[in-house]
C-alpha cells in the first residue's frame, strides 16, 4: 500500500525529471537558436553582396532554412511548456498534501524525512520559487521566439549582430534560473530519494 512517503518520492522524482528534461530541451534549443542566428548573419552578408543574381537565390534558400529552424525552436518551446505544466502539477500535489497534514494536525510538519532540517513549509516555499523561476524563463524563451519572426524580416527590420547576440545569450544563460536555488532544491530532493533507496 502506498503512503505519504511514496507521494513525496513521486513528487521528488517528477521535479528532478522535469529539471533533467528542461536541461536537455534547453540544449536542443541552443543548437537550433545558434543555427538560426548564424543564418541571419549569412543573410546579412548576402544582402550586402554586390552580386544580385546569386543573392536572391541564396537569400531564398536561407529564408526557407530559417523558417524550418524557427519551427524546431517553436517545437522545443512547446515541449518546455509541457515540462513546466508537469512540474506545476507535481508541486500542486505537495501543496495539497501540506493542506491535508495541516488539517490532520500532523506532527510530520516539523521535519521531512530525508530533507534535513526542512519543514514541509520550507519545501513548498522552495518548490514554488522553483516554479516561478521556470515560469519566468519560459516567458523569456517565448519572447525570444517572438523576436525571431520580427528579426528575420526584410533587411530594414532585421536585427543587428549585437541584437542577435543578446537574444541568443538570453536563451543560452537562462538568467531567471538561479543556479544556487536550483541546486539547493534538487540536492535536497536527490538526497530524499537516496535516503529512501531510489535513484
Amino acid at each position: 500500500m502506498r503512503g505519504p512517503d511514496d507521494e513525496w518520492d513521486d513528487v521528488a522524482s517528477i521535479v528532478l525529471q522535469c529539471r533533467d528534461r528542461w536541461q536537455a530541451l534547453n540544449q536542443q534549443g541552443i543548437r537550433h537558436c545558434t543555427d538560426f542566428v548564424n543564418n541571419m548573419f549569412l543573410l546579412e552578408e548576402i544582402y550586402f553582396s554586390p552580386d544580385r543574381s546569386s543573392r536572391e537565390l541564396d537569400e531564398s534558400k536561407l529564408q526557407m532554412s530559417s523558417l524550418q529552424i524557427e519551427g524546431r525552436i517553436q517545437d522545443v518551446l512547446s515541449k518546455m511548456r509541457i515540462v513546466f505544466i508537469r512540474l506545476r502539477s507535481g508541486i500542486e500535489v505537495v501543496q495539497q498534501r501540506r493542506h491535508v497534514l495541516y488539517n490532520e494536525g500532523g506532527c510530520q510538519l516539523l521535519r521531512m524525512h530525508g530533507l534535513g532540517s526542512w519543514t514541509i513549509d520550507d519545501l513548498v516555499h522552495e518548490l514554488y520559487e522553483l516554479l516561478n523561476m521556470f515560469a519566468r524563463e519560459l516567458v523569456s524563451k517565448a519572447s525570444f521566439v517572438n523576436c525571431i519572426s520580427r528579426g528575420r524580416g526584410c533587411p530594414s527590420t532585421r536585427f543587428s549582430h549585437e541584437q542577435w547576440h543578446v537574444q541568443l545569450s538570453v536563451w543560452l544563460f537562462e538568467p531567471f534560473l538561479c543556479p544556487i536555488r536550483l541546486g539547493r532544491i534538487t540536492n535536497a530532493l536527490t538526497n530524499r530519494l537516496k535516503s529512501r533507496g531510489h535513484r
